[in-house]
């Protein structure tokens, strides 16, 4: 099935920066290769600010990761839940 574009439009995100370091607690970016709306450049941005996130890129996938591959979704939430919970 295919998808009608998400539109580009300016946004700015300054109002986040620093904020993720806060969360003080382990998370997953799971992140689409090909999101249109949120470039893959953000993932690393979140992996640089805060402490120890693990993110995975989804290849093949845009902006709704979960419906374009969702085994490779839940297989890398199971991985993350195993490690961060040990």
């Amino acid at each position: 099935m295919r998808r009608a574009p998400v539109p580009q439009r300016p946004r700015s995100s300054a109002r986040y920066r620093g904020k993720l370091g806060a969360l003080g607690v382990p998370f997953l970016a799971l992140w689409g290769e090909n999101d249109p709306f949120a470039p893959v450049a953000g993932a690393y941005r979140f992996k640089k600010e805060a402490p120890g996130p693990e993110v995975a890129i989804v290849e093949n996938a845009g902006h709704f990761v979960f419906e374009d591959d969702p085994e490779r979704c839940a297989t890398e939430i199971v991985r993350f839940l195993g490690t961060a919970l040990g």
